[in-house]
């Protein structure tokens, strides 16, 4: 089983923030690309398979 220390994350992910803002900002814009691309995809092969 795998246990996340949720406290221990955030506190690693606020050191990167506020030493890095802006790479915190484009690994944002990044993920939300990612998922707009795939959901972009998944549409696009169910219509061709349809």
């Amino acid at each position: 089983m795998l246990v996340i220390d949720t406290r221990a994350l955030i506190e690693r992910f606020l050191e990167i923030y506020t030493a890095h803002p802006s790479a915190v900002c484009w690994t944002i814009v990044g993920l939300i690309s990612v998922v707009a691309i795939g959901v972009i995809w998944e549409f696009c092969h169910q219509k061709e398979t349809k």
